[in-house]
């Protein structure tokens, strides 16, 4: 999952990547996954070309920034599960057409978990999603025949 944030938020980005690792939910936050020396905008490409959904967390100032719309549109053009998340600003443009996930006061493991349940009730995300999570536990009950 491509989450899209502004750099003044970056740790919310992360803490919600951090949360949603536990239902099998890669996320990328370009802040923390792009390593030193590598060039930033062809790995923001690269992650865009190979998401298979996208997050966008609507900060104070999320929609003014070009590179979140940008980010956006990639999304749209690729016809890929958008969820709009509210954290201070309505989504604007094309996204805003659908309903929000709205924060709510609501912590960042509770929003993980509904972020989840969409993505596992979307025709375009849950085949995927279940894939990944029957690899995850494949991977977790791996050692199961090693005595201990």
């Amino acid at each position: 999952m491509f989450i899209s944030h502004i750099s003044k938020y970056k740790d919310r980005a992360t803490r919600l990547k951090q949360c949603l690792e536990r239902y099998a939910i890669s996320g990328f936050v370009a802040h923390e996954d792009i390593h030193p020396t590598l060039e930033w905008q062809l790995e923001i490409e690269r992650a865009l070309n190979c998401m298979d959904a996208f997050i966008a967390i609507h900060t104070p100032g999320f929609s003014s920034s070009i590179w979140t719309q940008q980010e956006i549109g990639f999304a749209i053009g690729r016809g890929l599960k958008i969820i709009s998340f509210k954290m201070g600003e309505d989504p604007t443009g094309f996204i805003s057409k659908h309903q929000a996930l709205a924060r709510g006061g609501r912590t960042a493991e509770e929003v993980a978990h509904e972020i989840d349940r969409l993505m596992a009730d979307d025709e375009l995300t849950a085949a995927k999603l279940m894939g990944a999570k029957k690899a995850a536990f494949t991977v977790t009950n791996s050692d199961d025949n090693i005595p201990f």
